[in-house]
């Protein structure tokens, strides 16, 4: 079983490790570390090049206190600017965080700014409403590093788009560093966006982080189980790690679910239980869990119907209907594919579903989906429209 922690200098481990009562009391589901697996190792090269430029510009330059602001300035260039991009649970958040620790470590009296997209535009246009505009520039320029969360919040607002790449030139040419969070892959929505603005992004660095896979899944939930004292077996570790494909949230909800109930049935014995291997969540309870998990994953139907019809201004009765227009035959299709995609009906209960139709037209309509999405950006794009939609409840 791989260890797959991200690289600490040694100089940093107290400030990279979160491993701290404060941090516990406060923050009880979030890990102690920032675990990386080889899913995400660009993000891990990324994260250690930043340390080494800025332990490079400590090291060369004066590293008394009392001059400590005055060091050698890092050179981000290679990384100007950086986007970090994932859903929700990904580790953007524990990323920026953790760099932020080191920077403040290695640089205390840097002027750092969190914000996000909407924070950004509307500042930008109070200020100009209340004649700082340039006071709320020198503050926001001012930053040696920058994150601003939720990039494409900036679509379609011409003027904060233009004051924003302004404000990325400025602290690229005084050698900060500006770093974009977004929870949708930047091509999704880069037509919404100036071109000046995406020429800015793409001539950085973008890191995609990946959810992670089976070993680091693994990793992930053993530790948290030990730093919650969580007693659980090996092979229960394995069935969670091989059962839950999901980020981080959904691995620390297992755990605390499955902690919740122990305690539970603890309460309700009136006593602790008696022997040590029942106070252990085992495989079985493992297992209950899981399958609770992917039944309620299973999306409905009606779910896909709903979803499907919207996003080709239907009607779900329209998508059920007789119709042999081309647009209801292709939503119609498209709705099928996902049925037989994400749940486990069979051709006839989807069939019957949609509109009394026989398993061979389910069929047909899902094998012409597949082929069709493979060339055709319309239903690629209506495809992903709908899964996204379910996963997002």
């Amino acid at each position: 079983m791989v260890s797959p922690v991200v690289t600490i200098p040694q100089a940093l481990s107290t400030e990279w490790s979160l491993d701290s009562a404060a941090v516990r009391a406060c923050a009880p589901t979030r890990l102690r570390e920032f675990i990386v697996g080889p899913e995400n190792a660009i993000a891990r090269a990324v994260m250690d090049g930043l340390i080494e430029t800025l332990q490079s510009a400590a090291v060369n330059g004066d590293t008394s206190d009392a001059s400590i602001a005055t060091r050698e300035l890092p050179n981000f260039e290679r990384f100007q600017p950086l986007v970090l991009c994932g859903a929700t649970g990904a580790g953007k958040s524990l990323f920026v965080h953790t760099l932020i620790r080191a920077w403040q470590t290695l640089r205390p009296r840097d002027t750092i700014t969190l914000t996000t997209g909407s924070d950004f535009a509307r500042e930008y246009v109070e200020a100009i409403d209340r004649r700082q505009i340039n006071a709320w520039r020198d503050s926001m320029r001012g930053s040696q590093l920058l994150v601003i969360d939720d990039v494409l919040y900036f679509a379609e607002k011409n003027a904060a788009q233009t004051e924003l790449v302004q404000t990325i030139d400025t602290i690229a040419e005084r050698g900060g560093l500006t770093i974009f969070l977004s929870r949708t892959p930047l091509e999704r929505g880069r037509h919404l966006l100036s071109s000046a603005l995406v020429s800015r992004l793409q001539s950085g660095v973008l890191v995609e982080l990946c959810a992670p896979e089976f070993d680091t899944r693994y990793e992930i939930l053993r530790r948290f189980c030990e730093q919650r004292n969580v007693a659980i077996t090996t092979g229960a570790l394995r069935l969670l790690a091989q059962g839950l494909r999901g980020h981080v949230p959904e691995l620390f909800a297992a755990v605390m679910a499955l902690e919740a109930r122990r305690e539970t049935l603890q309460r309700e014995n009136g006593r602790r239980l008696a022997s040590s291997r029942s106070q252990t969540i085992d495989v079985a309870e493992a297992r209950e869990y899981v399958a609770e998990i992917d039944e309620a994953k299973t999306p409905s139907l009606r779910a896909i119907a709903n979803y499907t019809a919207r996003h080709f201004a239907l009607t779900v009765t329209e998508l059920k209907s007789a119709s042999r227009r081309q647009s209801i035959v292709q939503a119609r299709d498209v709705a099928m594919f996902l049925a037989r995609q994400l749940t486990a009906k069979s051709l006839d209960e989807i069939g019957k579903f949609f509109g009394g139709r026989d398993h061979t037209t389910v069929l047909h309509g899902c094998r012409k989906t597949e082929q069709m999405a493979k060339t055709d950006s319309a239903i690629r794009q209506a495809v992903e429209y709908v899964q996204n939609a379910l996963a997002l409840g």
